[in-house]
């Protein structure tokens, strides 16, 4: 009889919502902004400190020194962003050295940017690992990126500063 109970008290907590999902898998919305969260913004300066908490009274873990470097941010408070950058460093930044602007880095190590969203298509470029290009625009599992004066198609794989899933 317990054990029936039991079982009974569970399923009523399973659905009536009371047990509940995993947050990392949610999609939430910023509380400051309203946009998206987890989202990637790119840095705005050469010199970006994170910081241990959201205000200038908390000390600095760490100085970012790539302008348009992507990073994603992870929660707000008020006009401070919590970010991850592609290292996995977490810190706090004021939105005002953040940037909507779409930037992506090689992660792993030297690229080939192709001319057409295909594994067989013409190489306009190799990109080495740690290189910063403006994301233009993504077919499926092709992204076209802008690395200095080159232009051209390679894998998501291949960067951080976009999901799997999305759209830019």
């Amino acid at each position: 009889m317990k054990k029936q109970l039991l079982i009974l008290t569970f399923t009523g907590f399973l659905f009536s919502g009371v047990i509940p999902h995993n947050p990392l898998n949610a999609q939430k919305t910023g509380v400051s902004t309203g946009l998206e969260i987890p989202r990637f913004v790119s840095l705005r300066s050469n010199k970006v400190n994170l910081r241990t908490g959201p205000g200038r009274r908390y000390p600095i873990d760490w100085v970012l020194v790539y302008q348009n470097m992507p990073v994603e941010i992870i929660s707000e408070f008020k006009v401070w962003r919590k970010v991850r950058d592609w290292q996995g460093s977490i810190g706090w930044v004021h939105q005002s050295l953040l940037s909507g602007r779409r930037w992506v880095i090689v992660h792993h190590h030297q690229i080939l940017l192709r001319a057409d969203p295909r594994p067989d298509a013409a190489v306009v470029a190799k990109i080495s690992k740690k290189s910063l290009g403006r994301l233009k625009t993504c077919r499926g599992p092709w992204c076209r990126i802008t690395f200095s004066k080159y232009t051209g198609w390679t894998k998501r794989s291949n960067i951080w500063g976009i999901y799997l899933n999305e759209s830019p």
